[in-house]
């Protein structure tokens, strides 16, 4: 267990890696409300306007710039790992590039600038779908089915490797479920397009119970995983709520003064319409729509079991209903004129 004033020392400065996205971008806030001095590596020529007003230190660079990883992760710094390559349908070695080999990297800076600790962030995608209707736990095996699941179950896998055999290097694995908020364009805001155009078709019946992280919940709980010595070498879920997908789009429209047209789809069939919508200018079914990566997942269920994270004083902010309201204010803020 590490002492206490290590782990404070560590904390003092913090590199957040991914720190332009949507849930780094929500972490480095946080951590810059709870005083932490805080280091972002990003990409060259990625859009930092999401860090403006932020006491933040930068670093252009991505996993594989050592130099400037070396120089970031200086000083007993705490790395969160946040980074990853999330796009759609892509081949297993492109995610692999970033989830894994990237991580590697990482993970060996760290190492040898004697960083204070690591916390990798997973996701709960690497158990696959179709799984039971009771809460999982941490040990439940993983079943990816696809390539970005399969990258991210060999990212954890390598990350918990990596500190049996150099326990020098203090990491942690973090695996939230579907994570909403503001800044979420790929999923968050899809949901409100499709409430506010009054039509929204849910993969599935609907009714399925889901695990949801709120972000800001997320970056919290995030906080404390690096504030504690009893998460070394382990894995922690972390949630806001559960729900169904029909209780989730009936908060958001609550929320949003709206009453769209529920309908229930099988998933093939919005898998098609997104397809026609992605290759035809002249049809357009399924716009505003899902993310591919979204639609089996809304269909089935996947609930997990937070506990072990209470175990160390996590409680969410955020209730379903919480955060359906912060949501549709971020939402309305940022809505084209036409909307």
């Amino acid at each position: 267990m590490i002492a206490a004033e290590e782990l404070l020392k560590g904390l003092k400065n913090s590199l957040v890696t991914g720190a332009t996205g949507f849930i780094g971008s929500n972490l480095v806030e946080v951590l810059s409300e709870k005083g932490v001095m805080v280091r972002v590596l990003f990409r060259k020529g990625s859009n930092i306007k999401l860090l403006d007003g932020l006491a933040v230190e930068g670093y252009p660079g991505d996993l594989f710039d050592k130099e400037v990883l070396a120089e970031a992760i200086s000083d007993s710094t705490t790395v969160y790992n946040i980074a990853a390559d999330t796009r759609e349908l892509l081949p297993y070695m492109d995610y692999e590039r970033v989830n894994v080999d990237g991580l590697k990297n990482l993970l060996e800076v760290s190492r040898s600038k004697k960083a204070q600790k690591v916390i990798h962030l997973s996701s709960a995608e690497v158990y696959g779908t179709n799984l039971p209707s009771y809460a999982i736990k941490e040990d439940y095996p993983t079943h990816p089915k696809n390539p970005f699941q399969k990258s991210k179950e060999a990212g954890d896998r390598l990350a918990l490797e990596y500190h049996k055999a150099n326990p020098d290097l203090n990491i942690t694995v973090v695996r939230p479920p579907i994570a909403i908020g503001p800044r979420d364009k790929a999923f968050s805001e899809v949901l409100l397009d499709m409430i506010h155009e009054g039509k929204v078709t849910i993969p599935g019946n609907g009714r399925g119970q889901l695990s949801i992280v709120y972000v800001k919940d997320l970056a919290l709980a995030l906080h404390l995983i690096a504030t504690s010595g009893e998460t070394i070498g382990e894995i922690f879920h972390v949630k806001s709520f559960d729900t169904t997908p029909i209780d989730l789009i009936e908060a958001l429209g609550n929320a949003a003064n709206l009453k769209p047209t529920i309908r229930t789809a099988r998933p093939a069939v919005v898998n098609l319409a997104k397809a026609i919508s992605k290759y035809s200018r002249k049809v357009n079914y399924g716009k505003p729509s899902y993310p591919g990566s979204k639609v089996g997942l809304l269909a089935g269920s996947r609930i997990i079991d937070d506990s072990r994270l209470r175990a160390l004083g996590y409680r969410p902010a955020y209730t379903l209903e919480k955060a359906a309201e912060e949501l549709v204010a971020w939402y309305k803020k940022r809505k084209r004129p036409s909307r």
